[in-house]
């Protein structure tokens, strides 16, 4: 009995474990059909929205493309020149501190700082009453030797008297005229006197001190055509003759800028710095310049008369570091790689890239991108 309870049950399990290993895989497919009917349906939507978008540009007539407004400069060949810019210091064509060319105590200053003097003139006398002393005794020692000589002569040539008695006398005669001569020096070097026309800038010895020689006395200085002198660095050796034009400023007196010119330039390199001195003459400066003053230098090192320049701020470059510009032609931007020279006063330039007749974006270049539309308004 029990047995066929079993054989019973059979059918009714196999039924309920078939039909829970149908349940998933009929739900598995059911999700799938709805995924394939969703992805048809938004295919269908993406694609009528795009040719809506696309009826509504047509439609639309209030839309318009969009322009960038921009001002441009028509290139010319025009003359560009360079200037760099060093620190000059101005220095007096005649500038000396007098020594004293012998020892003695200082008699008398006749100068004092501010006053102009002459070449010649008399600036400060040194005690020389040794020296007139001993002029004196060697003017009587030479009187007398004259004498000697000419009676020792007036023999000889009557043929009385010895040979070597005429020598001695014409040799005593001789030095004493050389000792006169040192003497005379000795006492004019007592004399300290201006070597050219100018000005007294500094007395550095007092009124009965002791004056030694190679020691200054007095500094006079003539600042009638001073010129400037400046370190240049060697990087310009190639650059900087004899006449480049250059402007120079002294602010310290005045916003002016005055012309000048390289009158010289020094051949020597400083190994501490790498640098080279050169001279400038200043032509037209109309103030009064004082040595060691500071100026402002700017040496023209570059000039050509047919050059292509563009203003300095229309250029720029990209990641790679190539400069390039924005030309305006036919209401469109137009991207230029160009080769750049130097720049200087807010201009720069340009080797190769650029035609005569184009125009270069200026205002609004770094708005826009290649083949933009663009409106000109200069």
């Amino acid at each position: 009995m029990m047995y066929k309870k079993h054989l019973l049950w059979l059918p009714v399990a196999a039924l309920i474990f078939g039909c829970q290993e149908q349940e998933p895989n009929e739900a598995i497919r059911k999700l799938k059909s709805e995924r394939d009917s969703l992805k048809t349906v938004y295919g269908e939507i993406g694609s009528r929205l795009t040719e809506i978008e696309s009826e509504l540009v047509k439609l639309d007539t209030a839309h318009k493309v969009k322009t960038a407004l921009v001002t441009t400069y028509m290139v010319e060949p025009d003359s560009f020149a360079h200037f760099f810019e060093v620190q000059g210091v101005v220095e007096a064509d005649q500038s000396v501190q007098i020594t004293a060319e012998t020892a003695g105590k200082v008699k008398q200053i006749l100068v004092k700082e501010g006053d102009a003097v002459r070449a010649g003139q008399t600036l400060i006398t040194l005690d020389s009453d040794v020296l007139y002393s001993r002029l004196a005794e060697v003017e009587t020692q030479l009187k007398l030797a004259q004498t000697v000589f000419d009676k020792q002569k007036n023999l000889w040539d009557q043929g009385i008297g010895s040979e070597i008695q005429f020598l001695q006398a014409k040799a005593n005669k001789e030095g004493l005229e050389k000792t006169m001569n040192t003497v005379r020096e000795q006492v004019q070097s007592a004399i300290v006197k201006a070597p050219y026309n100018g000005v007294v800038d500094e007395v550095f010895i007092k009124l009965g001190e002791m004056a030694m020689p190679g020691i200054p006395l007095v500094r006079v200085v003539n600042t009638e055509k001073p010129y400037l002198v400046a370190d240049v660095s060697e990087r310009y050796v190639q650059d900087i003759r004899k006449g480049n034009p250059a402007v120079v400023n002294f602010s310290m007196l005045n916003d002016q800028w005055y012309d000048a010119e390289v009158r010289s330039v020094g051949k020597y390199i400083n190994p501490d710095n790498r640098s080279f001195r050169i001279y400038l003459s200043i032509n037209n400066a109309n103030v009064e310049l004082r040595p060691n003053m500071l100026s402002v230098v700017r040496v023209r090192d570059f000039m050509q008369d047919t050059a292509l320049t563009v203003p300095s701020s229309s250029i720029m470059q990209d990641a790679q570091g190539k400069d390039y510009i924005y030309t305006a032609e036919n209401k469109q931007a137009v991207k230029k790689f160009v080769e750049t020279g130097l720049s200087y006063d807010n201009k720069t330039h340009i080797k190769q890239g650029l035609r005569k007749g184009e125009n270069v974006i200026v205002v609004g270049a770094r708005n826009i991108k290649e083949g933009d539309k663009i409106e000109v308004k200069n």
